[in-house]
Order: C-alpha cells, then structure tokens, then sequence
C-alpha cells in the first residue's frame, strides 16, 4: 500500500505501521490522492540514494546481516561522506539493503521544500549523489524519480521478512 498526498516521513513513523507488510510512502509530497507520477509531485523534500545490497546479482551476494550492513556504513563514512557528497540525514535498513536520505533543506525553517518545478535540477542532482555510490550497489533507476516510494521505516519487507528501521538519523 502506498501512502498519498502531504504525508510527511515524520507522520507515517508516528502512525506505526509496524508489522505491516510491505507500506510505502512518497518521500516527496504529492498533489493529494494522485497516482504516483512524476507530474503529480507537488513538493520536492528530499533527495534519496538506494543501495541495493542484499541482492544475488551484485558483487555483496546476499549478506544483509547487520555487520555487514554496519560495515558498508562504515566504509561510506570514510572514503564518501564528506569527501564527495555530505552525510545523509537519515540512513534506513529497507530491510535488505539501505536508504540514503538527505534534507534538501537544513535551516531553521526546517520544513522548507522545493518548487515541484525544480524537477530537472533536482534529477541532476540526485543523480550526482548516486553516482557516488556505484561501488556500493547504487540503484540508478531511483535517482530520476522523484515519485519514488520507499518503504516506511515500522513496516516489514516481505521479500526478506525484516523489519525497515533508521539506522542512523541527524
């Protein structure tokens, strides 16, 4: 199930959706009860890199294990954050690989969001933050879609039976 309209990261972690399988959410607000397309997108908030880990045909074969998982964090820690893209805000177990998820903005005014109109900048940006991450599984076709759904962190992955949780937040 996918959650619509001004939903916001913060509502849905607060409406527990725990032990629910499979619950998605629009990382960037849409137009109220829409279609999930790219047209329908009414705010951008954030950026998002996924890191599919976890998966038989790329080079990490399978290990979700929270050391390795822990590992890979590390591993960004030095030799990605703040050498080629910042840290992100929020770090997220999909229950088998992770999110990278970055605050477009970081001020005071906290819940400030770009103009649906600064799509293409948006695109190219967030195509930059996951180029640097292809060493680390990076999903690419993620990167141009700003209608994205991403799994609510509570939720469970049907796919792997595990729960979607932060495991890192600022």
């Amino acid at each position: 199930r996918v959650k619509h309209g001004q939903w916001t990261v913060r509502r849905a972690v607060e409406r527990n959706y725990e032990g629910k399988a499979d619950i998605y959410l629009s990382y960037n607000p849409l137009k109220g009860y829409t279609p999930r397309k790219k047209a329908n997108v009414g705010k951008l908030a954030l950026l998002y890199v996924d890191l599919d880990i976890g998966r038989g045909e790329n080079p990490f074969e399978d290990d979700t294990t929270p050391e390795y998982k822990q590992s890979i964090v590390d591993s960004l820690e030095e030799c990605v954050f703040g050498v080629t893209v910042p840290a992100p805000n929020f770090i997220c177990d999909s229950g088998r690989g992770l999110y990278l998820i970055y605050k477009i903005y970081q001020n005071e005014e906290g819940n400030k969001q770009e103009h649906a109109n600064a799509a293409e900048r948006w695109g190219r940006v967030n195509s930059y933050f996951t180029s640097q991450f292809d060493g680390y599984c990076a999903d690419r076709s993620v990167s141009t879609d700003e209608a994205r759904v991403l799994r609510i962190p509570g939720s469970i992955n049907s796919h792997t039976g595990r729960v979607v949780q932060f495991y890192r937040y600022s």
